[in-house]
């Protein structure tokens, strides 16, 4: 036993020694002779040049740490500019001591870095390094099989401190070769520390030079150790945006857990420019709020609610997307209304050919996931003076080939209203009612039933009718086939049409017309059968019957034409003699 104990003693005694011998042997070692380790390792890995111009300061002792001033690392040969990188200073810092209780005490401080990420004109990124050596594939390794661990059995291995995490001024440019496109943002501080048990978070930066702001608690260190839930509290801004984040994370392992209330406001969407890289629309009263939430290894949202309150322009969703990670558990429903549609269009800078009827309304739901995106409750309602349009229906599947049906009503109390709408003069002729149902599967649009019914003091019309396909070809031609027509026309006003139009008839004409077709086929080959028109005027009567093979090209046409006349001269003032 005295033996044992003997080994056991020499063996410790000998890795002390052997410690402090190595201690000693690293204290001995030059900070330049570091510097060149250091900086030869990088090129090594990388094939890039890394210098370190000012003071550079290994700390070995009770810290652990390395300090170094004006840090450059080299860019691609075909940069834009010599570095990639640059610092003014670099601290990293270890406390020993803390480790024995199982405290990773850390300081991370980086003064005034200067980034930059970009990519050629073939689409290679500076952030690509070659070495000159062939690259190596790495070796196979066995899977091991999964261990499932019972939940809430996880904790970090160390007790994290941070003692100081700071950036100051620092610049991060991605500058994109392909499309000649530039990104820019600033930090001017982003700290992170310990103090006490909570951990404060603040940043103050800009992105594309709009301001971002964001500054709370990121929760308690005790509770992050323990990996249990802790409270998170961000506010900030974004641009002229107020930005909140209320909730808490955790645990964290074995799959990361939180719940996120983010609520973000603005006077107007213009602000968020910046972001989005394209000009945003003069829109105001935005209101965002949404609960981010992770659990079990999948990522959600629930709870959306988006408002916009303009007084051209309202718009409210409401809805959550179960896994943001598949995009699927879709569930939205928006409605969109303006009162002012023709203002919302100049207000949007969209080309302004055309106004549009002053009332638009628009509401529907969407489910589902990139695969099967279904729209129900689809209603469009769009109002004027003398106009009235409503459109409801639902669609399967708007990503695919699903079914789909709807049902169209237009009232409109006269036909010069269209005119208006398109910049031309048109005849009043009115009113006029429209009632269509259509469906559609694999993409094939069927017009299931027609009815048109004009009610002019002048003159009525009606149809029927009904198309079994509507389709494109594969020449992106306009396909219609089944077509089925049913048509009557009646005036007593012949005169009064033909003032309307604008058309100047320098002799009389009868008074009574009346016209009834049926029509079948397609835009190709289009069929009418049953055609009988009469023209009638006090000692006259006129009618013409046929058929036509094809009213598309003219051909096959088949009529008989007989005409009854009391006294020849009342053709006088037909003929104008």
């Amino acid at each position: 036993m005295k033996l044992f104990l003997k080994i056991i003693g020499f063996t410790f005694a000998g890795i002390v020694g052997l410690l402090v011998i190595a201690f000693i042997a690293l204290q001995l070692i030059s900070d330049e002779q570091y510097k060149k380790w250091l900086t030869g390792a990088a090129e090594s890995a990388t094939g890039r040049t890394l210098a370190i111009d000012g003071e550079f300061d290994v700390q070995i002792g009770s810290t652990l740490g390395l300090a170094a001033r004006d840090v450059r690392f080299a860019n691609a040969e075909w940069g834009s500019r010599e570095e990639m990188v640059s610092a003014e200073r670099l601290l990293v810092q270890l406390q020993v001591l803390p480790l024995f209780k199982g405290v990773l005490d850390v300081t991370v401080e980086l003064d005034t870095p200067d980034i930059l990420l970009e990519t050629n004109s073939e689409g290679t990124g500076n952030w690509v390094f070659g070495t000159g050596e062939p690259p190596q594939e790495p070796p196979e390794t066995e899977e091991e099989p999964a261990q499932t661990e019972e939940k809430g059995s996880f904790g970090l291995p160390v007790k994290p401190f941070i003692r100081n995490f700071q950036i100051s001024d620092l610049v991060f440019v991605y500058a994109d070769g392909v499309n000649d496109k530039q990104m820019e943002a600033t930090v001017e501080t982003l700290r992170l520390f310990v103090d006490g048990n909570q951990i404060p978070l603040s940043l103050v930066a800009t992105y594309q030079g709009a301001p971002v702001e964001l500054d709370g608690s990121i929760g308690d260190i005790e509770q992050w150790y323990a990996n249990e839930p802790t409270p998170i509290s961000l506010q900030g801004r974004l641009n002229d945006a107020d930005l909140r984040l209320e909730g808490s994370a955790g645990p964290m392992l074995p799959d990361p857990n939180a719940r996120i209330d983010i609520s973000l406001t603005a006077a107007d969407i213009s602000t968020f420019e910046p972001f989005a890289g394209v000009e945003l629309p003069d829109l105001q009263g935005l209101d965002v709020s949404l609960t981010f939430l992770t659990a079990e290894g999948q990522l959600g949202t629930e709870n959306v609610t988006l408002n916009l309150d303009d007084p051209r322009l309202l718009v409210a969703v409401q809805g959550a997307v179960a896994n943001l990670t598949e995009v699927s558990g879709i569930d939205v429903q928006a409605e969109i209304t303006s009162e002012q549609a023709t203002e919302l269009l100049k207000g949007l800078d969209l080309p302004a050919q055309y106004s549009l009827p002053e009332s638009i309304r628009l509401k529907a739901a969407v489910n589902g996931n990139l695969e099967k995106l279904g729209l129900s409750d689809l209603e469009l309602l769009v109002q004027d003076t003398g106009l009235d349009v409503s459109l409801t229906g639902a669609v399967e599947n708007i990503l695919g080939n699903g079914s789909g049906s709807a049902d169209l009503s237009v009232k409109l109390e006269s036909s010069s209203l269209i005119g208006g709408y398109i910049g031309q003069e048109i005849p009043s002729f009115g009113p006029l009612d429209a009632v269509a149902k259509l469906s559609s599967e694999n993409k094939t649009l069927q017009l299931e039933s027609l009815q048109i019914g004009l009610q002019d003091p002048a003159l009525n019309v009606a149809i029927e009718g009904s198309a079994d396909k509507i389709d494109r070809s594969a020449a992106d031609a306009f396909e219609v086939s089944g077509i089925q027509i049913s048509a009557t026309a009646a005036t007593e006003q012949i005169q009064e049409i033909v003032n309307r139009i604008g058309v100047d008839i320098p002799v009389d004409l009868p008074s009574t017309f009346n016209l009834s077709l049926e029509s079948a086929g397609s835009l190709d080959e289009l069929e009418i059968t049953d055609l009988l028109a009469t023209v009638n005027d006090p000692g006259v009567e006129v009618k013409l019957s046929g058929t036509v093979a094809n009213v598309i090209n003219q051909s096959g046409i088949a009529a008989h034409l007989t005409g009854e006349v009391e006294d020849t001269a009342i053709l006088s003032k037909f003929a104008g003699v």
